[in-house]
């Protein structure tokens, strides 16, 4: 595993997607380490004087395939007072700090059958793991189930549709609470996230592995579902991002 560097970026664009959500594309002003997808970073705001102390920072996935790192990408939620200044004030031209890489929320190179579950801003690490799918060419049998609370916090449609035609195995389902369209010819349920139709499993066949990324709660509830379904422990994966 690549020791954790410290880098200097610049911000190359900042993407708006709702009052509370942006997502920043960063380019790396030094040679970027490689990364496994579901890695995570630091982000600082403070300029980083090497003869110092690392400034205050948080933690966020990456959330590009590391067949990219050209660029870094990071998408978050307003929750406090340090992504509230994330949000206010990083601007496009921005130069600051991350280091990278960090976490052990590791994808295997190539499984059977592979249920992504993602609420709100947790899709990110699975963003980097499908843009590796695609760029790698896997054959994994790959389902995402993403829910969030309103169309507005829906992200990544246009990429979820460039998953849907590269990569044969892969399917997904959408939930959003109140029920409203998440876009043109993207189908909807309503409520919250169900995984009765994963458990459906036919008799005999492998089991799959599963990836949870979201609100605590809400890993906490459907990691319990999933072992009360009889699924073993060591298929259920989690990535504690709250």
């Amino acid at each position: 595993m690549p020791t954790p560097a410290k880098l200097p970026v610049k911000v190359e664009s900042v993407i708006r997607h709702t009052d509370s959500v942006k997502t920043f594309i960063l380019q790396p002003l030094k040679p970027c380490p490689r990364f496994k997808p579901g890695q995570f970073l630091h982000f600082a705001l403070e300029t980083y004087d090497p003869g110092g102390f690392w400034p205050e920072s948080r933690v966020f996935s990456i959330a590009n395939s590391p067949t990219r790192r050209g660029s870094l990408r990071i998408t978050f939620a307003v929750k406090g007072k340090f992504t509230r200044r994330m949000y206010e004030e990083v601007k496009a031209g921005d130069t600051r700090w991350v280091k990278l890489p960090y976490g052990s929320f590791f994808f295997p190179d190539e499984a059977p059958e592979v249920v992504l579950v993602a609420g709100g801003t947790g899709i990110t690490p699975f963003l980097s793991y499908l843009e590796h799918a695609l760029d790698t060419g896997s054959k994994s049998r790959i389902s995402l189930i993403y829910g969030v609370r309103s169309p507005e916090y829906f992200l990544f449609g246009p990429f979820l549709e460039e998953c849907r035609r590269g990569l044969a195995g892969f399917r997904s389902r959408v939930f959003v609470e109140d029920g409203r369209p998440a876009g043109e010819g993207i189908e909807v349920t309503k409520g919250i996230i169900s995984l009765d139709e994963m458990l459906k499993r036919p008799a005999g066949k492998a089991e799959a592995l599963y990836f949870l990324s979201g609100p605590l709660a809400m890993i906490r509830g459907l990691r319990k579902i999933l072992l009360e379904a009889g699924i073993a422990a060591e298929a259920i994966r989690v990535d504690e991002w709250e």
